[in-house]
């Protein structure tokens, strides 16, 4: 096959396959109802008032900072830049100034780094039941961009979700399940942790965020986190179709592109394995 045909004919192929599966998995498996799942109780998962001064800024109550400067930036080796990370910047942002800012309540977690780039998380340890199976969410989104535009945003702001199943404190120690960052759009989404069992009475949810470049502002907004035990029925736990990030303007890629739909399956596939077991559909 002519080289130049085989990145549209494998974006082809993967999209197809992707459309398959989000038109045919059947609606009562695909979305399990946030109401039907065991929840587990967070401290603080709206990221409400009031906040507590670290380094860098502040971080809402119930909820811990991180990040690494000095260091090769986490996207570095997948096309992102080179500049090492720099400390992050954190801070409420208020409902009653950015509505569009805010998913829930009246504020919501902000970290972000000025003309740099971050390798930055939030973290929690939550008392769970051993030998349950748990899954959390959070609601985040991006900007970033050189303009002061705050309706522009070029989606190179990413996040992904990890569940330290024996409590670990540090976001880089070994033997987290990360999920692969994903790209932040420029209104909130709901991401989705891998399905972990604790192998302890304590678990830690964690949430890293970085971006590509070093433009001038680089902010990811994090709102209403949930935590829960997955069904032992063999449900499966709340899911999205994969998405893939936008072409920036002139440098549309269709290899880059097709890789980005094959790894986004890949992700989405694996949570299938919850739906071996027998499930009764309604």
């Amino acid at each position: 096959m002519n080289q130049t045909y085989r990145p549209a004919v494998r974006f082809l192929a993967a999209s197809i396959t992707l459309l398959l599966c989000c038109a045919f998995l059947p609606p009562s498996v695909a979305a399990l109802p946030r109401a039907t799942a065991e929840q587990i109780t967070l401290v603080n998962p709206g990221f409400e008032s009031p906040y507590g001064a670290v380094p860098g800024g502040y971080v809402a109550q119930g909820w811990t900072s991180h990040y690494r400067e000095n260091t090769l930036p986490p996207l570095a080796e997948s096309g992102g830049g080179s500049d090492p990370t720099r400390r992050p910047e954190f801070k409420p942002i208020e409902a009653a100034q950015f509505p569009n800012r805010v998913a829930e309540g009246e504020r919501a977690q902000v970290a972000f780094a000025f003309y740099g780039i971050m390798d930055a998380a939030f973290s929690q340890q939550v008392d769970v039941e051993q030998d349950r199976d748990v899954q959390f969410s959070i609601q985040a989104h991006g900007w970033s961009t050189n303009s002061d535009d705050p309706g522009q945003h070029s989606g190179e702001v990413y996040v992904s979700l990890g569940i330290g199943a024996e409590g670990q404190s540090w976001p880089w120690e070994h033997g987290i399940e990360w999920t692969r960052y994903e790209w932040t759009p420029g209104s909130y989404q709901t991401y989705y942790s891998r399905v972990v069992t604790a192998e302890s009475e304590r678990v830690t949810l964690f949430v890293l965020v970085t971006n590509k470049w070093s433009v001038k502002h680089n902010d990811v907004y994090l709102d209403d986190a949930r935590c829960w035990y997955v069904a032992e029925s063999g449900e499966l736990p709340p899911q999205n179709c994969p998405e893939c990030p936008p072409c920036e303007p002139g440098t549309c890629n269709e290899e880059q592109i097709a890789t980005t739909v094959v790894e986004r399956l890949e992700e989405w596939f694996a949570g299938l394995r919850w739906v071996l077991a027998p499930v009764e559909l309604e």
